[in-house]
């Protein structure tokens, strides 16, 4: 992740950092509302047809869900996409 970008000034780069933060937490924000509604990481999965590996990937927030995906997974939430992303 660059800590700067050359020649942009710092605010760009605060906001760049500020992106990436609530891009990654993205994940903890999915399964703290599947725990809530007492889904498995697989029926949430299911619900969103999604792939379980798939799903545990976004969940640990080591990948970063298409605008597709993060719909097809609130929508199985019962939540608004603003909502899984800040």
């Amino acid at each position: 992740m660059p800590t700067s970008i050359a020649g942009r000034g710092a605010g760009l780069d605060c906001e760049y950092h500020l992106c990436y933060y609530y891009i990654m937490r993205v994940g903890a924000r999915i399964r703290r509302l599947r725990k809530a509604r007492g889904l498995t990481t697989p029926a949430l999965a299911l619900r969103a047809s999604v792939s379980r590996m798939h799903m545990y990937r976004i969940e640990r927030d080591d990948i970063s869900p298409t605008l597709d995906t993060l719909a097809r997974v609130a929508k199985a939430l019962g939540v608004k996409v603003r909502d899984l992303i800040g």
